[in-house]
């Protein structure tokens, strides 16, 4: 059976959609060179300009597909962490606590007057104690940490945080969790 994806978090979508800009640019100049490199019968030159022009489409297709994934879905008895690009890492709903927003050093390097380290805001996801092998996992480091049984999603890579935010989480998870009970409990009583 196929579950709809519930979007609890959204990416970063500026930040993403500078990183698509960016990573067309080598493939604009490929296309360019290829194209100005043909014309004048430049096979070689033409070859390079088409092979840059196919990496950067390339990493601009990642890109893309980067900014319309979510940081964290629901789906089905899951929660969908995205925290190394594209590929979600699947944690069964039922070791999944509670949601709450944190603070970490800033991934992005920001110029501060006094000098100071900038910190920006976190989701944190605790996992419950019994979760044993949830405990650790390798992840993209720019975009989070998971360690000792807590999944800390970086804000600088997501939508704009704030309690109201995480709140919002937390009954979406609440809800889910009493509507996927309920429905385990009518599948029971129907058999």
């Amino acid at each position: 059976m196929r579950h709809q994806k519930e979007v609890l978090l959204t990416n970063n979508r500026r930040a993403a959609a500078i990183l698509v800009v960016i990573s067309a640019v080598p493939a604009l100049l490929g296309m360019t060179l290829a194209w100005w490199a043909r014309s004048r019968s430049l096979n070689t030159w033409a070859i390079f300009g088409a092979i840059v022009a196919i990496v950067g489409l390339y990493q601009t297709l990642r890109q893309a597909a980067w900014l319309l994934s979510p940081r964290l879905a629901l789906v089905g008895d899951e929660a969908w962490v995205y925290l190394d690009r594209l590929r979600p890492i699947r944690v069964p709903l039922e070791f999944v606590e509670c949601f709450f927003i944190g603070q970490a050093p800033s991934q992005v390097k920001v110029a501060h007057p006094a000098g100071d380290r900038v910190e920006n805001v976190t989701v944190v996801v605790r996992l419950a104690d019994r979760a044993k092998e949830w405990k650790q996992r390798t992840v993209n480091a720019t975009l989070g940490r998971w360690c000792d049984g807590y999944i800390t999603i970086n804000g600088d890579w997501c939508e704009p945080l704030n309690g109201d935010v995480v709140n919002q989480i937390n009954r979406r998870l609440v809800e889910y969790k009493r509507r996927r009970r309920a429905a385990t409990a009518t599948e029971a009583a129907a058999s």
